[in-house]
């Protein structure tokens, strides 16, 4: 087989792609295909990874102006973020989770248990170190974390020690969620919203989990 290939690329998903990678179809959801494409080649451009230069490709072919980025960042097996017009773009995999504070996003996190083999490198204790790192001071008493699942024992843990006001999850964890084992595992004075977009959430986690496999 590797004599009849030119390049073999490691994806950041995992997956082995043959020869000269192409993009030939996109998937999206509240977004044109121009303007998805559009930010998308804007923040993989710095990249020089085999899969993000298929996409500038095809943001060239069909005459999309790509805007220029700041702030680029690129971590293996996290993909890669940059920062265009005072927003924060990402791209690649992951599960990823934000905090936001009088409307304003001050931390954000993804799971790098499988990137740094560390257990405790979830998606929240990203966000809630660089929230904390953002602000100051280690308490987000004012702060809501948007999470995809519920936050499991460990995570309720460190949001309980970090006062945070309030946490919105889509779907539930019915074998490692927090909740199996106490709600008071958080702090008093937290408020929780669950179920939203419950099954559009559950279908994410279930995509990114099997792509770990």
């Amino acid at each position: 087989l590797m004599g009849r290939v030119k390049t073999v690329v490691l994806d950041k998903t995992g997956t082995v792609t043959e020869g000269k990678p192409r993009l030939t179809d996109m998937a999206c959801n509240n977004i044109e295909e121009t303007e998805l494409l559009r930010l998308a080649a804007a923040v993989e451009q710095p990249s020089g990874h085999p899969l993000s230069l298929a996409v500038l490709e095809a943001a060239e072919e069909r005459n999309i102006p790509i805007p220029a980025v700041t702030d680029f960042a690129q971590r293996e097996g996290g993909g890669v973020s940059a920062c265009w017009e005072g927003h924060r773009l990402y791209g690649g995999n992951g599960k990823y989770m934000t905090v936001v504070a009088g409307g304003r996003v001050v931390g954000r996190g993804h799971n790098l248990v499988e990137t740094l083999t560390d257990v405790t490198a979830h998606a929240e204790m990203q966000a809630i170190t660089a929230a904390a790192d953002t602000l100051g001071g280690k308490y987000l008493q004012e702060c809501t974390l948007y999470v995809t699942v519920e936050p499991c024992v460990m995570c309720a843990g460190a949001l309980a020690w970090s006062q945070i006001g309030r946490i919105v999850y889509g779907a539930a964890d019915a074998k490692r969620g927090y909740s199996r084992f106490g709600k008071e595992l958080l702090h008093p004075r937290t408020e929780v919203v669950s179920g939203v977009l419950a099954a559009e959430c559950e279908k994410l986690m279930t995509d990114f989990f099997a792509k770990l496999r």
